[in-house]
């Protein structure tokens, strides 16, 4: 009983290290807006259709998460938290995504206090070359 235990406890260690380094295969980075804790990509590479932010909500509330280039929105995704827990957006991004810097903008409402916003930088890199 004890060895299953072990071995599951374990098993979700992994899978939340895995979780936040899921991220396209990019570095990560955990910013705090008030009660929220974010985990989101430093940089993605081109031709990546999604790209996940992890929110570990704190307090009820909501979470608006926009990706924007040069003042137009590229993709955007919301979500609402009923009790304090822990929650992945995964953000639809086009495929032809251009290399060059992106603004991540979050927007977080907590239930009944004064709204917070933080700007993130997220860096696009091109594809990989193909040999052969």
């Amino acid at each position: 009983m004890r060895r299953a235990l072990a071995i599951l406890v374990a098993a979700c260690f992994a899978l939340a290290s895995q979780a936040s380094a899921s991220a396209s295969g990019s570095g990560t980075r955990t910013t705090r807006l008030g009660e929220l804790t974010m985990t989101t990509p430093r940089y993605l590479v081109a031709g990546r259709t999604r790209f996940e932010v992890q929110a570990e909500f704190g307090h009820v509330g909501w979470l608006t998460v926009t990706l924007v280039h040069g003042g137009a929105r590229v993709s955007r995704g919301v979500l609402i938290a009923t009790e304090p827990r822990t929650v992945a957006l995964a953000l639809k991004v086009p495929r032809r995504l251009e290399p060059g810097v992106y603004r991540l903008r979050a927007f977080y409402r907590p239930l009944g206090e004064r709204p917070l916003t933080r700007q993130l930088r997220l860096a696009v890199r091109g594809p990989r070359g193909r040999s052969g």
